[in-house]
């Protein structure tokens, strides 16, 4: 219905606002004193957010809606790092690209993961009857 659609779309663009301007601050900050490795702290960061959420099964599919796809999708940034990659290959820097690329791709994952399990470890799911149909 018309309504659920624009209500999960409020969701998704009050997050992405969240999001965004949270990037934006730490790019601000932390931008020109440490590189582009802010974005890897950021899409680390984002990342073990959106394992979290991902894990709890018992969070509300908008509050899903507004903190994952909107604030989590517009707070981490995989084009900038892709960006930034070039840049470093461009300028000759291929270590640090290598080891940008390896620290952004590991971290993330390790950050979703390890989110993920501990917020199961933490709070597992409530009991849930089976689904399907009945036998």
């Amino acid at each position: 219905n018309d309504a659920m659609v624009w209500g999960d779309g409020l969701m998704v663009a009050v997050g992405a606002t969240i999001g965004g301007l949270a990037r934006k601050g730490i790019v601000d900050v932390a931008g020109a004193a440490i590189g582009p490795w802010h974005i890897a702290a950021t899409n680390i960061g984002g990342s073990a957010v959106l394992g979290a959420i991902a894990a709890d099964e018992d969070m509300h599919p908008r509050h899903k809606l507004l903190l994952g796809v909107g604030a989590c999708g517009a707070f981490t940034t995989f084009s900038t790092f892709a960006v930034d990659v070039v840049a470093l290959v461009e300028a000759e820097q291929l270590a640090t690209a290598a080891g940008y690329v390896a620290l952004n791709n590991v971290g993330s994952v390790g950050g979703a993961y390890g989110a993920f399990k501990a917020r199961r470890a933490l709070a597992p799911p409530k009991a849930r009857p089976p689904r399907g149909p009945a036998p």
